[in-house]
């Protein structure tokens, strides 16, 4: 799979993810951005806010189990569950509840796929959509949104 037919599945992937809606008149948003990790500047990557008190389910998926990476985020009133995988084997599964949000946690981790692609991915909760993680935060190489903020930004560590 190319680099370019990846781009296509995350950006579809993360658009549909996206139309959960961001309304600030509530306080159970969560996001999360993922993307390849490399120096080059035309990577894959997406980024996904959604309001769960406002739109409790929906989902979005891209990719299949004959993709070197694919994705699945579902949303309900409970929170959202991710399922990461490469070809038929899951790599990785998170669910981030409503308590995750409201505490404002952040969640950082990479996925390496069968062909040796690098992923990273961030997810965090808050009272609005914001378009990088609260600090302190560290970003991998290829990060395209500049979040990095250092080590002394005041913020709760990230979930492991």
């Amino acid at each position: 799979m190319t680099h370019g037919t990846v781009k296509r599945l995350v950006a579809g992937a993360l658009l549909l993810a996206a139309s959960t809606g961001c309304s600030e008149d509530d306080t159970a948003f969560i996001m999360g951005q993922m993307h390849l990790v490399t120096a080059a500047s035309d990577a894959p990557a997406g980024y996904t806010c959604a309001n769960l008190a406002s739109s409790p389910s929906g989902s979005s998926s891209g990719g299949s189990s004959t993709d070197d990476f694919w994705m699945r985020e579902d949303d309900d009133d409970s929170g959202r569950a991710v399922v990461i995988g490469t070809f038929d084997e899951v790599l990785e599964q998170r669910f981030y509840d409503r308590e995750f949000v409201d505490r404002h946690e952040v969640d950082r981790f990479t996925v390496t796929t069968r062909q040796g692609n690098e992923y990273a991915f961030v997810y965090w909760g808050g009272d609005s959509c914001e378009p990088c993680p609260p600090g302190p935060f560290e970003s991998l190489p290829g990060d395209p949104w500049g979040c990095d903020t250092g080590a002394d930004a005041g913020a709760p560590p990230a979930v492991e």
